[in-house]
């Protein structure tokens, strides 16, 4: 690892958790009437900075010619292949059942809107927003897979043992969510825990990638439906002095908050 690996590494670790945090306090403190353009401005910026991140990560495996399987874009042998996708397809299951009841059963609504509440503001509200949103989820299952289960792993194992360098990977995917108060930290470093899990059990980063997605779009799906019919400034009460994101986006499903930036 060089000189370029350990500034990407501080990126991850220091200037994407405090981009967030500034951007959460951004978010929370907008006038009421201008929080839509400042939440379509946060989810362009996601978008174009984990991306800039991503293809730098590319460029420099490129560069020096490196092993694409080191940072998970091209499979190993590990046998869990079809489980994952298996585990892949019941996810999809699983938030498509969720996705019907939030239309349908007032009670389990009414719990949706309580968990998204905190995140209001950074959370989309109209199909527009929803549609960025989904852009967002897209590149914060393709990018920050790359990032945090490819190269900080990598990044991390040239001086740790496979455990401590999976604990070590969720601990900061986990902190880079720190706007989202000591519970989010945890569930986010949980979600990190069982992407590793994914990683090393299907032997490359394409299935986490893609149940990254799904959760963090289901995330945006059903904050759209729950926060249909509320009053704009609804989210103004809830967050006024709160605090969200550089990655603006919940890194989860209900009970998980949205992606880093």
């Amino acid at each position: 690892m060089g000189p370029i690996d350990h500034l990407i590494f501080l990126v991850l670790v220091l200037v994407l958790p405090i981009r967030a945090a500034a951007n959460f306090r951004k978010m929370a403190r907008a006038p009421d009437a201008d929080v839509p353009r400042v939440r379509l401005r946060a989810y362009r910026l996601i978008i174009v900075g984990q991306w800039v991140l991503a293809l730098g990560v590319i460029a420099l495996w490129i560069a020096l010619r490196r092993p694409w399987a080191a940072i998970g874009l091209a499979p190993r042998a590990a046998g869990g292949l079809t489980a994952s996708v298996v585990v892949l397809a019941a996810a999809w299951a699983g938030l498509t059942f969720r996705q019907l009841a939030i239309k349908t059963n007032a009670a389990v609504r009414a719990r949706a809107l309580r968990q998204f509440e905190k995140f209001e503001r950074i959370l989309p509200h109209s199909q527009h927003e929803l549609r960025w949103f989904a852009a967002v989820a897209i590149t914060a299952g393709v990018c920050e897979e790359l990032l945090y289960r490819g190269f900080l792993f990598c990044y991390l194992r040239t001086a740790l043992d496979l455990g401590p360098a999976i604990a070590v990977g969720a601990l900061v995917f986990g902190l880079a969510h720190f706007y989202q108060g000591s519970r989010g930290i945890l569930l986010t470093g949980l979600v990190g825990a069982v992407m590793f899990g994914l990683y090393m059990f299907s032997g490359s980063l394409f299935v986490p990638m893609a149940v990254h997605a799904l959760v963090d779009f289901y995330a945006g799906w059903a904050a759209r439906a729950v926060f249909q019919g509320t009053p704009a400034a609804a989210g103004a009460a809830t967050v006024g002095a709160a605090a969200p994101a550089g990655e603006i986006v919940p890194t989860a499903a209900p009970q998980r908050p949205a992606p880093i930036e």
